[in-house]
């Protein structure tokens, strides 16, 4: 089983382009091309014509419910190693494990309408 957590990823226009530019060129068998046909978000409907067209924005958002996020996984440390190639203002990365305490939040695209809220429900 192992410890999960829920990860949304925020991505301006310019970083998701260059997202998106990156994985078409990644090798088939590499773990993150598997891991990102499980986004449920905004960032897999993206297409290449979307890309192409300047007045698309492609500002958009990566969501994993529930993910094993360790660092040891090549799919991990390479959306790892590509948010950290970015200003922060052009990423938001939200995790959520499965402790209440355990809440991370790096990046500054404080605009991406991501937030995080606790509530009780029934």
């Amino acid at each position: 089983m192992g410890y999960r957590s829920e990860v949304c990823i925020a991505l301006t226009d310019n970083a998701a382009r260059l997202l998106k530019a990156i994985i078409q060129h990644l090798p088939e068998q590499h773990e993150a091309l598997s891991l990102f046909k499980e986004d449920v978000a905004t960032f897999i409907d993206i297409t290449p014509a979307d890309i192409l067209n300047s007045d698309f924005d492609c500002d958009s958002k990566i969501y994993f419910e529930s993910i094993k996020w360790y660092d040891k996984y090549e799919c991990v440390s390479f959306i790892q190693d590509f948010l950290q190639q970015l200003d922060e203002e052009d990423y938001l990365l939200t995790r959520l494990g499965e402790d209440t305490d355990d809440i991370e939040q790096i990046g500054g695209y404080w605009d991406s309408d991501v937030r995080i809220s606790r509530v009780i429900q029934w």
